[in-house]
């Protein structure tokens, strides 16, 4: 099964479930100009973000079995300030999600929340934005940041022991953009190099593997 959004003639922004040769629309009853569905676990289980003006501001949303839900960012408690935005970018089979949440500071805070916790992941040293995008079974979780020079890196987050990984770039790229992770810990990533074009990667182990898609000048 695969999710993802297309804008129709209208100009309509609608979220999509594609299961054995099927579309099945996904629209968050929220979502007043569109929904964007970002990932779906095993089972079947969809997270995304819903727009709510015409500025493109977004709020989370969780949907399974035909019921939209907002995910719980810890929005409006003591640890955590209320979100001005939030979208949820990746959930594994336990149901764990990762996403982000921006505060009335502006600052782009990343977090897990598992159902009944909300952690928030800030990378150590980043300027003012964490977003984490993909988690595993195994709960590690990846991250795009911005560091001091304005520069977007990668990085993983162990849900288990606590501990952020050192920075994960792809060789010689300008701008990392980490991206999915499967349970055997492989994670893709876009980047782009000096001259700002733009490539696909994948890390196995310790080695990367960049490609361009022949159609995609």
């Amino acid at each position: 099964a695969m999710v993802g959004y297309y804008i129709d003639q209208k100009n309509a922004v609608h979220g999509l479930l594609l299961v054995n040769g099927e579309v099945i629309n996904i629209d968050d009853p929220k979502g007043t100009y569109g929904t964007e569905p970002n990932n779906v676990n095993s089972n079947g289980t969809i997270v995304g973000e819903y727009i709510i003006d015409a500025a493109g501001d977004v709020r989370n949303f969780s949907y399974q079995n035909g019921r939209f839900g907002d995910v719980d960012a810890g929005n409006c408690r003591e640890s955590a300030p209320c979100c001005v935005e939030s979208a949820a970018f990746g959930i594994n089979d336990s149901g764990e999600i990762v996403g982000f949440c921006t505060t009335p500071d502006n600052v782009v805070h990343g977090y897990l929340w598992n159902g009944g916790e909300y952690t928030r992941l800030d990378y150590p040293g980043a300027n003012g934005f964490t977003l984490p995008w993909g988690i595993n079974n195994a709960g590690l979780v990846t991250m795009q940041w911005i560091d001091s020079n304005g520069n977007y890196e990668g990085a993983t987050y162990n849900s288990a022991t606590q501990e952020y990984s050192a920075p994960i770039n792809v060789p010689g790229a300008a701008q990392t953009y980490i991206h999915s992770i499967n349970n055997a810990g492989d994670i893709v990533f876009s980047w782009y190099d000096s001259s700002g074009n733009s490539y696909g990667a994948l890390l196995i182990g310790q080695d990367f593997y960049t490609f361009s898609d022949p159609k995609g000048p």
